[in-house]
């Protein structure tokens, strides 16, 4: 016979959790009749910010330990001469940002090519990739550098699995679990904070 273990993660008070929470953002609030517990916990299934597959914004990259592609739109071999001096097609539809990548074990991204120090250590930093935002929808170099900025963070909070689920989970008096529910894609570790904290959070989805 054979049993399937569920785990329990024991609050200090004395709740019995689905989820680990992440250390810190445990939320009780009593209502007289029993008790609701929100928290974050680490999301295990982590979606590429590629999955859209967003053609006004973009990155692509190179290296072999991260190779995000658009070939449809850009090649490998169109970023490298861009990378060498020369104009290409692109440019007159996209603005077109370098990106700086440090690669040992993890990956981190850096808008631009200033800033990363080599590592006698063993990190690869590497020169291999580009976001690209679309004229069309970003219509000065500001705005694009802007997104290009953001999408850059985007990347690297998911690179490093900083993404969470926001779980919320109802007991009655004795603290005997009824209910629960969870919204799962959460960005950025303030900003799930944010939603947490958000009195609507138990019936917000991102």
């Amino acid at each position: 016979m054979s049993y399937t273990a569920h785990i329990v993660y024991r609050t200090d008070d004395g709740f019995d959790l689905r989820f680990e929470p992440v250390e810190g953002t445990t939320r009780v609030v009593a209502d007289g009749q029993g008790f609701t517990v929100r928290y974050l916990t680490p999301d295990p299934d982590i979606q590429s910010p590629d999955t859209d597959r967003d053609d006004a914004l973009f990155l692509v990259h190179y290296h072999r330990q991260f190779h995000i592609t658009r070939d449809e739109i850009v090649t490998k071999d169109d970023v490298r001469a861009w990378y060498g001096g020369a104009l290409i097609d692109q440019e007159e539809t996209y603005w077109i940002f370098p990106v700086t990548s440090l690669i040992h074990g993890g990956v981190a991204l850096q808008l631009g090519t200033q800033g990363f120090v080599e590592d006698a250590q063993g990190w690869d930093t590497s020169h291999v990739g580009a976001v690209l935002a679309s004229k069309t929808e970003f219509a000065t170099r500001d705005d694009a550098t802007r997104v290009a900025h953001g999408l850059v963070s985007t990347w690297n909070e998911c690179l490093s699995g900083s993404v969470y689920g926001l779980v919320c989970e109802t007991f009655d008096a004795e603290k005997t679990p009824l209910d629960d529910e969870s919204t799962w894609g959460y960005i950025g570790y303030c900003h799930a904070l944010a939603e947490l904290d958000w009195e609507g959070a138990c019936t917000a989805y991102p």
